[in-house]
């Protein structure tokens, strides 16, 4: 069993699992890369045939703002990396579709946000290792944390991760997930910020959509 006070990476062995697909693409040259919007240049004599970068947007003034944006952002949220995506919609696409792997599971509570509903049931961990909890219940989120231990060996054992899905606030009834404090954000950085919880969560979610009236959604990761 790991130590009671260990950080996330010591208690699963999820970083360990993302190290070996990152790893094996590395091996089979299949890994995808931005170039560095500082160094990198058009007048490279070399041609690209690797990536979908048909109009070299990779090399344009577009990505150095894109990368700038992302750099800001992730000054402001205390967090690195930060990943720009199209929407929340796409954001959620990313990270539940690649990210849990085989014998992981999501927990997620009842309301969450659909996008979220949609994209768990397309992960690699299968519709069979989705669940979600009646909204806002702690009593039926502690069932299902001890449910899953029960059932599946890995978690017991820490070979194996559980993603658990929540709302700062939910947007189908406007209540708050049950927390400490949590009916005012801390300098616009969300409740996460407000509770001290950046290094405790793994990804955190922010939207422009609702928030800043645009399109686009960003990813945060903790450092781990």
């Amino acid at each position: 069993m790991p130590p009671k006070n260990a950080t996330f990476a010591e208690k699963s062995s999820l970083e360990t699992k993302l190290h070996v697909v990152l790893v094996s693409r590395d091996e089979r040259w299949i890994r995808r890369r931005l170039p560095d919007p500082n160094t990198s240049s058009t007048m490279s004599l070399l041609t690209d045939f690797t990536s979908n970068d048909y109009l070299s947007l990779s090399n344009s003034s577009v990505h150095a703002a894109h990368a700038a944006v992302e750099a800001r952002l992730a000054d402001f949220f205390h967090a690195y990396p930060v990943l720009l995506f199209n929407s929340g919609f796409d954001t959620n696409v990313g990270f539940f579709c690649w990210v849990p792997q085989p014998g992981d599971v999501i927990v997620y509570d009842k309301y969450i946000h659909a996008s979220v509903h949609d994209t768990s049931q397309s992960s690699r961990t299968a519709k069979y290792a989705c669940f979600s909890f009646v909204h806002n219940s702690m009593p039926g989120l502690r069932r299902l944390f001890l449910r899953s231990r029960d059932e599946r060996v890995g978690l017991r054992m820490g070979e194996s991760s559980l993603f658990l899905s929540v709302e700062s606030l939910y947007s189908m009834d406007g209540r708050f997930a049950p927390s400490r404090k949590t009916n005012e954000a801390q300098g616009g950085r969300g409740c996460v910020a407000l509770l001290g919880l950046e290094d405790s969560v793994l990804p955190r979610l922010h939207i422009f959509g609702k928030v800043l009236a645009a399109t686009g959604g960003r990813l945060l990761r903790v450092r781990v």
